[in-house]
C-alpha cells in the first residue's frame, strides 16, 4: 500500500496551501492551523510489501494541523481514515477500510514518520491486512540518521 502511506504526504502539499488561511496565535508565539478534508480519489497502487499493482479508490476523511513556531521550527500532523476499493491488476477486487498518519516535525532536525493499516476483504473471501510504516530522521545537514521501512 505504498501508494496509500504517500496518499498522506501527497495530502499535506494542498493542505498546506490551505492552512495559512485558518492559523490561530498562541501564547508561545506558535501559530496553529486545521484543515479538515472529504474526498474521494482514484491512485495507483504498488503494495510495498509484495509489489503486487492495483487501482485503489479510497473515501477519506483527512485531518491536517500544522504548528509553526519562532525560529523556523514546525510540526504536521496528517491522519486520514476512510475506505477503499482495490481493483487487483490480477487478482480479486478488495474492499476494506484503512488508517494513516503522517507526522513531520522539522527545524534543525527533520523527523518523519509514516504509518499504514488496511484491513479487507477479497471477493473471493480471503482476507487482506496491511500495516506499513516508515520513519526517518536528518540531522541540519541533510545526512540521514534513520531509516526504518517495515512490512
Amino acid at each position: 500500500m505504498k501508494t496509500l502511506a504517500r496518499l498522506a504526504g501527497l495530502l499535506t502539499v494542498p493542505a498546506l496551501l490551505l492552512l495559512p488561511a485558518v492559523g490561530t496565535a498562541h501564547a508561545d508565539s506558535a501559530t496553529v492551523t486545521h484543515q479538515v478534508v472529504q474526498a474521494t480519489s482514484t491512485i495507483p497502487f504498488t503494495n510495498p510489501c509484495t509489489s503486487q499493482t492495483a487501482t485503489a479508490t479510497i473515501t477519506y476523511t483527512a485531518v491536517f494541523e500544522q504548528t509553526d513556531r519562532p525560529p523556523g521550527t514546525v510540526s504536521l500532523v496528517s491522519n486520514l481514515t476512510g475506505g477503499f476499493v482495490l481493483v487487483l491488476d490480477s487478482g480479486p477486487v478488495i474492499t476494506g477500510h484503512f488508517v494513516s498518519t503522517f507526522v513531520l516535525g522539522g527545524g534543525q532536525n527533520t523527523t518523519i514518520g509514516s504509518i499504514l493499516t488496511a484491513h479487507g476483504k477479497a471477493s473471493d473471501g480471503t482476507l487482506f491486512a496491511i500495516h506499513y510504516q516508515v520513519i526517518s530522521a536528518e540531522n541540519g545537514h541533510g545526512i540521514q540518521i534513520v531509516d526504518l521501512t517495515r512490512c
